[in-house]
């Protein structure tokens, strides 16, 4: 077994908090995580607990009739009482999209560094960075990385945020109705 494929995976699970492992843990989700990562996170919880908690069954097979929705997001489709200000397909729609753009705002704020950084340009149009030192160059990325963390983070975190809220508004109008 890869050595190294081990310390990621170790590092990955010890990078969530205990309720994110045990979640994991309990859910048994196959199609998700590896048979290696349970061996690894039961080691983890095992140091952690005096008793890990039963798994559910495993999951092996993506579940298809779900199309990737959580459980409480296909009770509130499937309710009969649907919500009046708002259609839940929409918003739960809205929110995938909102994820994908903040992922492509990444994606395009490296890219505008790279391009508005002059040594990049300047090997990629061979124009004359022959005499350029390793210091130069690293000077060169290491301001890129600057300007485009400083472009991202303002950006990216809120709209990482909205999904999340979306979620608990939904979620909370939802078991509220339960009522």
């Amino acid at each position: 077994m890869n050595e190294n494929l081990r310390k990621q995976i170790y590092n990955n699970l010890q990078s969530k908090d205990i309720y994110e492992q045990l979640e994991i843990w309990r859910k048994n989700d196959r199609t998700q995580w590896s048979d290696l990562t349970f061996e690894i996170l039961e080691g983890i919880l095992s140091k952690k607990l005096d008793a890990i908690p039963e798994q559910d069954a495993p999951t092996t097979e993506l579940d298809e009739k779900n199309n990737g929705l959580e459980e409480w997001e296909e009770n509130l489709l499937n309710e009969k009482n649907q919500p009046v200000l708002y259609e839940p397909l929409k918003v739960l729609d809205l929110k995938d999209k909102i994820t994908w753009a903040a992922n492509a705002i990444v994606v395009i704020y490296i890219l505008e560094a790279l391009i508005n950084n002059e040594l990049v340009m300047g090997i990629f149009f061979n124009m004359g960075m022959d005499s350029l030192g390793i210091g130069d160059i690293i000077n060169s990325f290491f301001k890129s990385a600057i300007r485009a963390s400083v472009n991202i983070i303002p950006v990216y975190f809120p709209l990482r945020a909205i999904p999340i809220i979306l979620r608990i508004l939904m979620e909370m109008e939802f078991n509220s109705r339960k009522k």
